[in-house]
């Protein structure tokens, strides 16, 4: 129990894989002295000589049962000449707050909200080279965007204790605004381009979730098989209607101003994963039976979708 409350508090999630060692990777590493602060039960070396890497390791925790130096690096990390490889804590500032954990004081007098985000800052206050396993989500709110110079999202599992989505990113002195984003080992596009497709809506189209009176349907989730995100008619989501709330994320109902938009609601959804790689959808935990990420449409971007499906109908 008092493993598990460390755990919590801490964010602690131990890599228990090399997978995410993918030659964008590997090659960033070369032969440097390595450093870990956030060193946790060594997983990241073990992984590093498994793989091949044998190097100078140095590691630092705060959690005083680890055999490391005990360092708060969530406070202050030690300059060193050293690259940085880590998996850093991952604790959402509201879930600290709510389950009202010592770890909530890292979160004042900042607008950061994740542990995460605050180890980064930390890293790249005392060191140049750095190599971080983080939440997928970063990719919508980059951290040190000048400094980035790769992001790979990793679709396998790499923790035994938790299976949320993760990326590797990659930091040195300076990118030349020219950030490459990877899935595995496949270069996709750069951030630039991502963000050059992220969709704001207008707010100019009178349309409602989750009301129990809309007139299409929205599937917001992969399915693990086949069934992906996608719009319908409401008798198509073979769900019970009276069970949709205002809290409903998943399966929703919608009220629009023109029903007969479905076909184009699905192929501008379509395009949009086609043309971003399919990166820009929040993931979901765990994957399909193809081996690729579960995504889920959120409603803001749903919205924007709907908006200019409307306008291509209407024109």
């Amino acid at each position: 129990k008092e493993n598990n409350q460390t755990k919590d508090n801490y964010g602690q999630f131990f890599t228990t894989s090399d997978k995410w060692l993918y030659p964008q990777i590997v090659g960033f590493i070369k032969n440097k002295k390595i450093l870990d602060p956030f060193a946790g039960e060594g997983n990241i070396f073990q992984s590093l000589e498994e793989f091949g890497i044998t190097t100078d390791f140095k590691g630092m925790d705060i959690d005083d049962k680890l055999p490391w130096p005990i360092n708060d690096g969530l406070v202050d990390i030690p300059k060193t000449s050293r690259m940085i490889i880590t998996n850093p804590p991952y604790l959402a500032k509201n879930s600290a707050t709510r389950k009202n954990l010592e770890s909530k004081k890292y979160f004042k007098d900042t607008n950061y909200t994740d542990l995460y985000q605050i180890a980064l800052v930390r890293m790249l206050e005392s060191h140049v080279d750095i190599i971080a396993i983080v939440p997928e989500t970063f990719l919508n709110a980059p951290v040190c965007e000048e400094r980035l110079r790769s992001v790979t999202v990793v679709e396998d599992e790499l923790f035994s204790d938790t299976d949320c989505p993760v990326c590797i990113v990659c930091y040195d002195g300076g990118n030349g605004g020219d950030t490459r984003v990877y899935k595995g080992n496949q270069y996709c596009c750069t951030l630039k381009h991502l963000k050059k497709h992220i969709k704001t809506p207008r707010n100019d189209i009178d349309i409602t979730f989750n009301t129990k009176d809309g007139n299409i349907g929205l599937r917001a989730i992969d399915g693990v098989g086949e069934d992906c995100i996608r719009f319908c008619i409401p008798e198509e989501l073979n769900y019970p209607l009276d069970k949709i709330k205002h809290s409903s994320r998943a399966i929703t109902l919608i009220k629009v101003p023109n029903p007969h938009i479905v076909p184009e609601c699905n192929e501008i959804i379509r395009k949009y994963r086609e043309d971003t790689c399919d990166l820009l959808l929040s993931p979901f935990k765990g994957n399909k039976k193809t081996g690729s990420r579960r995504r889920r449409l959120d409603f803001r971007t749903a919205r924007t979708i709907i908006e200019e499906a409307t306008r291509y109908v209407s024109n």
